[in-house]
């Protein structure tokens, strides 16, 4: 169930990491997380992207913006005509070159069902992601998935009021948010991503032997 008050910390966790699919998702589905969350120390790694192009560029400048500590990690696979021919263990090896350490006190990645219907590849990171907790390859406290879904018949994700944790974001906070969106990303204020760039954000808890 949704934690009845509304929260904007993540307790007392000092290292932490984002692991999403495609640069902007970081801000979408956590922004604001990450935004209110400024003693954590963050690692936020994009799989699906390429390091030198404009799409990386704006990964960059948008976790500078979320937290100036920050850490951006870009794994460097082209986007996105090798997403359908990945395989799990093969992101799982990717994962293990990659991210800069294998030790985190919260780990935060898609859900098994993804946010857009139309993103091709989150779901196998999320597979990916909790294989590697399983297996120790990464060490986390807990991982927490995205908790959001598209409406019926209508294009835009959004988070789920039952999820484990919700978090509430003040309006400054949510108004950052979506500036990164529309100023850094370059989305029009009338996009799907700008309009998904919700005041909520949702999340599964998964705990060890917790929720699959």
């Amino acid at each position: 169930m949704a934690e009845s008050k509304p929260k904007t910390k993540v307790r007392d966790f000092k290292r932490a990491a984002v692991i999403i699919a495609y640069p902007c998702d970081e801000t979408l589905w956590a922004g604001g997380t990450i935004l209110l969350n400024t003693d954590c120390d963050w690692t936020i790694m994009s799989v699906f992207s390429k390091e030198g192009t404009d799409r990386s560029e704006k990964f960059r400048k948008a976790v500078k913006r979320l937290n100036k500590r920050a850490r951006p990690v870009i794994s460097n696979i082209e986007s996105p005509d090798k997403v359908d021919s990945l395989q799990v263990w093969q992101l799982q090896q990717l994962l293990d070159s990659t991210l800069p350490s294998e030790r985190f006190d919260l780990v935060i990645t898609h859900s098994l069902w993804g946010e857009y219907s139309k993103e091709k590849g989150s779901n196998k990171i999320a597979k990916a992601v909790m294989g590697m907790r399983d297996s120790r390859q990464i060490i986390t406290k807990e991982l927490w998935m995205f908790a959001y879904g598209e409406q019926q018949g209508a294009d835009l994700p959004k988070p789920s009021l039952e999820a484990d944790k919700v978090m509430h974001l003040p309006g400054s906070t949510h108004q950052e948010k979506r500036e990164i969106i529309t100023d850094i990303y370059g989305y029009p204020e009338d996009s799907v991503e700008a309009k998904a760039a919700s005041k909520k954000e949702a999340f599964w808890v998964l705990q060890p032997g917790g929720r699959a």
